[in-house]
């Protein structure tokens, strides 16, 4: 078991994990028009060569580089039009607008901001073989992988396989994922349950098909029974709460005893306690019951494993106050909201949630607590005080 790992190690961790799993599913075939944001389960071949002839990328005059001006013009070709039953001869040219398709004999295009007409007849500037020519099969070619197996589908992938003129590709069906949430403080109405709609919304975004399956108590039973059937009808249980070192704790015994506890705890403040495990050959994800801290390791845990290894976008940024760490050896997330270039850590003054004076250490327990807390624009991540004013990378949600 990896017990009390960096952030990095964790990451490994879900990575691997994600190759063991994340795959073990149906595949289905769909229209590309339904494909945007589903995986590919095979590769895409093209079953054509593109582009299908020489193409012209600039409106101006197929000639051949090797003729000597002037030359005179025989005719013009149009973009989505054959060229008509003519070639370029020695010492012709052929007026040509940009997409149309590069008459026989000619090998180049003189851009019409270079060329110069008197009488039909073209004069212009020495140029070389290929200029402004798209070559045929430049693009692809017939048999070609274009799009590798296992790649998520986006809107320029649905453009390229427009392109190539699929119908339909093949996908791996959307995963079936269980989420419930545990305490007795929610399943009596004394907190609101945010854990498990903020969870289910990720899942939704990352083309996944969450089902909740309720909250139970602080029970052993209760939990035991809960990731039982999860495992049994899903592809993957998640669930948040009862995974620190409480005494009604009971996740962590419930994975030792139904499967295998494979990861626990993180060197990562908040999302500390987390815990990942294997019951049924399912993987289980147990999330800390704090709010920001089950943000964490959505953002950093499940993201990996359910959508993927994706960086980040980032930004530089100043930060505003003084941010001290209070235990050496973790890795902080330090919430920030940015107003002009200036990034303002979440807790102080100038900030959505103020809790903390000027000055404070960033009080981990108090931030984690609380939802509003993620309503930044980003985070950074140090494990060492951070001076104000001092330039930050900003991980941008």
């Amino acid at each position: 078991m990896h017990e009390m790992v960096s952030m990095d190690d964790a990451a490994k961790f879900i990575s691997r994990l994600r190759e063991r799993f994340y795959y073990n599913r149906g595949v289905e075939e769909v229209s590309i028009d339904e494909a945007l944001d589903r995986e590919l389960a095979e590769d895409v071949v093209s079953p054509v060569t593109l582009p299908r002839h020489d193409l012209a990328t600039m409106d101006g005059y197929a000639i051949k580089s090797s003729d000597r001006y002037p030359l005179r013009i025989i005719g013009s070709v149009y973009a989505g039009k054959e060229p008509e039953n003519f070639e370029i001869k020695d010492g012709e040219a052929c007026y040509i607008t940009t997409g149309a398709i590069l008459p026989r004999g000619a090998d180049a295009v003189l851009k019409v901001e270079l060329a110069e007409v008197k009488d039909n007849l073209l004069y212009g500037k020495k140029i070389e073989r290929g200029t402004y020519v798209l070559k045929r099969g430049s693009e692809v070619k017939k048999g070609e992988v274009v799009i590798e197996a296992k790649r998520r589908i986006g809107p320029q992938e649905i453009a390229v396989l427009h392109s190539l003129g699929i119908k339909k590709v093949k996908v791996y069906r959307r995963m079936r994922v269980a989420v419930f949430s545990n305490g007795d403080e929610i399943k009596n109405g004394k907190r609101s349950d945010t854990n498990a709609p903020m969870i289910m919304s990720f899942l939704k975004k990352w083309g996944h098909e969450p089902a909740f399956l309720g909250i139970t108590d602080d029970s052993y039973e209760e939990i035991r029974e809960m990731i039982i059937k999860g495992t049994e009808e899903y592809d993957a249980v998640i669930t948040s709460g009862g995974v620190s070192v409480g005494k009604r704790d009971y996740v962590i015994r419930v994975l030792k005893e139904e499967g295998e506890l494979l990861l626990y705890r993180v060197k990562q403040r908040p999302g500390k306690p987390l815990a990942v495990g294997i019951v049924n050959n399912k993987p289980v994800f147990a999330l800390p019951g704090k709010p920001a801290g089950a943000f964490v390791t959505t953002m950093f845990v499940l993201r990996r494993f359910f959508y993927g290894d994706l960086p980040f976008p980032k930004v530089r940024a100043k930060i505003a106050h003084e941010v001290k760490i209070p235990t050496k050896g973790f890795t902080y997330i330090v919430f920030v909201k940015i107003v002009d270039g200036i990034a303002y850590p979440v807790g102080y003054i100038d900030s959505p949630v103020r809790l903390l004076p000027k000055g404070d250490k960033y009080a981990v327990s108090l931030i984690s607590q609380m939802t509003r807390t993620v309503l930044a624009d980003g985070f950074v991540l140090t494990e060492r005080d951070l001076g104000e004013k001092e330039e930050v990378e900003v991980n941008l949600y």
